[in-house]
């Protein structure tokens, strides 16, 4: 496992200014109607994930079956030809629960857009969400069952300082190590399943 303790910029991605606090990112990908990747967002700092960030949470956008609309991506890389995955947990937990960036979709984004959100927010990094998902998992959260829409994301920018650095902590592991180590098993194969449309990506 290695743990992140500087900024680091990986080829062909947009160099952040280091005298600067770094922004919340524009997402990378996105879908349209007919799956093909949607244009960035140019406005993306007005979206309800900024009053998450402030304590308030956004409506919840549910499907046309009632689950309520989640994002996650799966950050990969490939360091000395071996594939790895970034793998997030709270500070404040007893117990080592390492799971991948999550969250809701807001008004106004669709869910790649939600997934690089999730990613910035949660793990630090940015990069390319590749579409369409990987699959899903659902499970029970605000009085709900929750259904969140999973993607692989090829990062390109891993950042010392990001929003939510004070509550989790980050580690990247090889891709089978990931595997075992996300703790909820639904999630086990969609991790799998990352890793694989990233290596056919590549």
């Amino acid at each position: 496992m290695t743990r992140e303790s500087s900024s680091e910029s990986l080829p062909d991605d947009a160099s952040i200014d280091a005298g600067r606090a770094p922004a919340a990112p524009e997402p990378l990908a996105g879908a349209d109607a007919a799956g093909e990747r949607a244009h960035p967002d140019e406005h993306l700092h007005d979206h309800p994930h900024e009053q998450r960030r402030a304590g308030a949470r956004p409506p919840l956008l549910r499907s046309s079956d009632g689950f309520v609309r989640q994002a996650a991506a799966v950050p990969l890389r490939r360091r000395d030809g071996i594939v790895e995955v970034l793998l997030i947990r709270r500070r404040d937990r007893e117990r080592v629960r390492w799971m991948i960036p999550k969250g809701l979709v807001d008004p106004g984004l669709d869910e790649p857009q939600a997934a690089a959100v999730e990613a910035w927010e949660e793990a630090g990094v940015r990069g390319r969400v590749l579409v369409p998902a990987v699959g899903s998992f659902e499970y029970e959260k605000f009085a709900s069952m929750c259904r969140v829409t999973t993607f692989a994301m090829e990062v390109a920018e891993v950042i010392e300082t990001w929003p939510e650095a004070r509550q989790r902590t980050r580690g990247w592991f090889a891709a089978e190590e990931a595997v075992t180590l996300v703790h909820r098993d639904a999630v086990r194969p969609l991790v799998r399943a990352a890793c694989v449309r990233f290596e056919a990506e590549a």
